[in-house]
């Protein structure tokens, strides 16, 4: 469990650039970029600004901005999170969101979808207000794609209960969506906690992991489950977070050097520090 200075940088200044023009509401977030359009110029999904919801902005130069597309929850709502997925395989990155809930969701929708196009995504979202799993409330935390595997996506959940749910959307004929192929993630060091929980996924030389994780009392509580052995919980460890405070869990991401062999799963800190999660020998470091 290393500390490190990589590739974030990148989107630390792009968000810098973005949400000091934007100004953000509650909990900002900017996402990894893209060039879909492949005009040379950087898109990327930014959450909770005092302009919208959610948005897709691209970059025309040093910190100038154009909204490709735009999104606004009724009463100020936000999201928690968002990932770019092809749900339905046309082949066009649809984006996913969370909103960030915190009580009683009854008639809330947990999950909101957006379709991709040819000039962009759909102005309305297709919507899922099915129990992720049986309860009344629920608190999810961050979004993740799982590298390698079906189910495609997987969400956190710090409250009711504190555990990783995978899962996949199926979108039908009538544009109507559903939850599929649902499976629990769970461990005694997560179980046994009261921080907030956070999911991510990513590949050390050629086997997909999956990582819970929850921040206590500057210690980083740790579970990592081997994808190719039918999601087999392989270690559980606490971390010493050292003086870093405050983890970021949307802007959780897998991550492989180009340069070495270094690769697994950057945790960053809204304190500026940003930790790589690895595993050697079924031993989390």
């Amino acid at each position: 469990f290393k500390g490190a200075k990589m590739r974030f940088s990148i989107v630390i200044v792009l968000g810098v650039l973005i949400l000091s023009n934007l100004m953000g509401r509650g909990t900002s977030h900017v996402h990894r970029s893209y060039d879909f359009d492949e005009d040379s110029r950087l898109e990327t999904l930014v959450l909770n600004t005092n302009e919208f919801s959610a948005g897709w902005i691209e970059m025309q130069s040093s910190g100038i901005y154009e909204t490709l597309w735009s999104f606004n929850l009724q009463e100020g709502g936000l999201f928690a999170d968002g990932e770019l997925i092809d749900i339905n395989n046309d082949s066009i990155k649809d984006i996913v969101l969370i909103p960030d809930l915190f009580s009683s969701f009854g008639e809330q929708n947990l999950i909101y979808i957006f379709l991709g196009n040819n000039i962009g995504f759909t102005s309305q979202p297709i919507t899922i207000k099915d129990l992720i799993l049986d309860y009344t409330t629920i608190r999810p935390s961050n979004l993740a794609l799982i590298s390698g595997s079906t189910p495609q996506l997987a969400v956190s959940i710090g409250s009711p209960v504190r555990k990783g749910l995978l899962f996949d959307i199926k979108i039908n004929d009538n544009n109507r969506a559903s939850i599929e192929n649902k499976r629990v993630l769970s461990s005694p060091i997560i179980s046994n906690g009261y921080g907030a929980v956070y999911i991510g996924s990513f590949m050390v030389d050629t086997k997909d992991y999956i990582a819970i994780l929850s921040p206590e009392n500057y210690q980083l509580k740790t579970s990592i489950f081997d994808i190719s052995e039918e999601y087999k919980l392989i270690d559980s460890q606490s971390f010493n977070l050292k003086n870093s405070k405050n983890l970021l869990g949307a802007d959780i991401q897998s991550y492989k050097s180009k340069k070495s062999d270094t690769s697994g799963l950057l945790i960053p800190f809204e304190s500026d520090e940003v930790f790589l999660l690895s595993v050697k020998n079924n031993k989390a470091h």
